[in-house]
Parts: structure tokens; sequence; C-alpha cells
């Protein structure tokens, strides 16, 4: 399905296919404009966190469905903005690396 490659479905690895809205959350996270880019530095922080305490908080509490869940969020967020460009990353400051995709040990 190539026609899917310019829109917003994707197909997982599965093969089944979802809404792919990561591609559109950094850049629809704040303002117009790149002197808006403290929104979207300050929103992706904020995302990050979110995603650490909840991979950490259900491995230790053993919910691993909602583990899963967690995980596959967490990668695709990460993948999707480890594709935008090395400039675009300066210009937001944010870092691939700092976005966890498993739960950290306590």
């Amino acid at each position: 399905m190539d026609h899917h490659r310019q829109t917003l479905i994707a197909e997982d690895n599965d093969g089944l296919y979802y809404f792919d809205y990561f591609k559109t959350l950094l850049p629809l996270s704040g303002p117009p404009g790149e002197h808006n880019n403290i929104f979207r530095k300050t929103w992706f922080d904020q995302v990050v966190a979110v995603i650490d305490k909840n991979l950490t908080e259900l491995n230790v509490s053993g919910k691993l469905k909602e583990l899963a869940k967690w995980i596959w969020f967490a990668r695709k967020f990460r993948e999707s903005v480890g594709k935008l460009s090395p400039q675009q990353l300066q210009d937001l400051d944010v870092s691939v690396a700092s976005i966890p995709c498993v739960p950290r040990r306590r």
C-alpha cells in the first residue's frame, strides 16, 4: 500500500495499520514559528518524563499489557523524532537518546 506512505496511515511490524499521528506531534506542539521552539522543547521534555514514569511504574507493578502499550508508544515516538534532521533536533534542543523505550531498573 504505497499510497499510505504519504498519509497518516502506517503499517506496523505485525502487518496491522495504525494512525501515525507521531510525525505531527512535535511540529504541532507549539505555535508556528521558529521563535516558539521553547514551547516544543517544554512539551517534549514533559512527554519524555511521562513516558519514563509510566514505563518504570508499569514494569515495577507487573502490569505487562499496559507496559507493552507504553513501550510501543515510546518506540514510535522515538522513531518519529529520529526522522527529524540534525538541524531540526538542534533547533529544538531535543535528543532522540533522551526518549526511553524500555523501563529503567529501580
